[in-house]
């Protein structure tokens, strides 16, 4: 009798310890935020200049000057001029 009731007392503990790992590992998959574009038609992040993807997909990438899009594209490397 006493064995019976240990060995239910060991199945809860293990079914309760297998449940909150279970739910930690759910809660820290559920917290991840997806990443956030580094540039959209709107212009990057704040205050960033360079080269970014072209927001209009007709060149590899476009130059953002801090404040708008430029007309400096490039190609696979080669800079060319292409207003918006």
């Amino acid at each position: 009798m006493l064995a019976d009731y240990f060995g239910c007392l060991v199945a809860v503990s293990l079914l309760l310890f297998v449940g909150c790992v279970v739910l930690v590992v759910v809660l820290v998959k559920r917290d991840k935020k997806p990443p956030v574009p580094v540039s959209s038609a709107l212009g990057p992040m704040p205050g960033a200049t360079g080269w970014f993807s072209d927001p209009q997909n007709r060149h590899e990438l476009r130059y953002w000057d801090g404040h708008s899009w430029t007309a400096a594209v490039s190609d696979a490397g080669v800079q060319s001029q292409d207003p918006l």
